[in-house]
């Protein structure tokens, strides 16, 4: 196997790729996530499944403290501005809501064997600006794939005026 720039030159799946970057914890900073339904299948296209996951985000919130900037629950996938506090990491947090997403979605839909792909995407954001770009994405996601005409309309979006979010409270 030969060496470019000191790493092994090997072909890897997407997957494969993300378990073996290093994830970073670092307090008090603000992550942009991305994670996937397993297949990406459209689960979250269906009501009942959306509610139970806004519903267990907002009792992780609440449960692990972390404040949350925004979110948009897409049918395969969820994009998420989370800054974890109380001493949790990011991965610690996204644990949380995926396995507790699963199981609710197993005990009151019958859903059966893994809802999510493994690991979720993140991309810490250190500035004002690239945090404000990142909430402008989210929003618009839904927009963007025709799934509404507007950002506000779309019901599973803190572009929503039904869920709260602490953005003011991480812009201090």
């Amino acid at each position: 196997m030969s060496k470019t720039h000191g790493l092994p030159k090997q072909k890897y799946t997407q997957t494969e790729m993300s378990s073996k970057l290093k994830r970073y914890n670092i307090p008090n900073a603000a992550y942009f996530i991305t994670t996937k339904t397993l297949d990406n299948k459209p689960l979250f296209h269906d009501d009942k499944a959306a509610v139970i996951f806004t519903d267990t985000l907002y009792y992780c919130r609440q449960r692990y403290g972390f404040l949350l900037a925004a979110f948009v629950l897409m049918p395969d996938h969820l994009h998420a501005l989370i800054m974890p506090k109380n001493g949790h990491t990011i991965s610690a947090v996204m644990q949380k809501i995926k396995s507790l997403v699963a199981k609710r979605l197993r005990e009151e839909t019958g859903q059966s064997g893994n809802i999510w792909q493994k690991s979720f995407y993140d991309f810490i954001v250190i500035s004002q600006e690239r945090l404000l770009e990142k909430i402008q994405y989210i929003h618009n996601n839904p927009v963007r794939k025709g799934l509404a005409n507007t950002i506000k309309e779309f019901s599973y979006s803190s572009a929503n005026k039904k869920y709260e979010n602490d953005l003011q409270r991480i812009l201090g």
